[in-house]
């Protein structure tokens, strides 16, 4: 089995999610309340990241650039305004981080070939 980070369809399952604010401490968000997918399709050799946001609308980005440094693969983008990150590891593990300059999100959670 190849690890996550070499496949070229990934899906991913967001399990804890964060928001941070200037001044502020990070807390932990609803993902329903913030309308953030719970599943985000990763798409290597399309190039973009996919998903449905509760409230039924899709979530898509272009992956503007990916690296590759020992058993990470980061992928980064920007849709909406926002600048993300999504850094995953062989094994699977993955944290997302988009930042807006109202507030910065993490989502964490673990990906696994398609």
């Amino acid at each position: 089995l190849a690890p996550a980070a070499m496949a070229s369809e990934l899906v991913c399952a967001v399990v804890d999610a964060r928001q941070c604010r200037p001044g502020g401490d990070c807390v932990a968000v609803d993902l329903a309340e913030a309308n953030v997918p719970r599943f985000i399709e990763v798409d290597l050799k399309g190039k973009r990241l996919h998903g449905t946001r509760p409230d039924g609308t899709d979530a898509s980005s272009l992956i503007r650039a990916s690296f590759r440094h020992r058993d990470r693969l980061a992928l980064h983008g920007i849709e909406g305004g926002r600048s993300w990150t999504l850094l995953l590891a062989d094994d699977g593990h993955f944290v997302l981080a988009a930042a807006d300059v109202d507030a910065g999100y993490s989502l964490f959670g673990e990906c696994m070939t398609r």
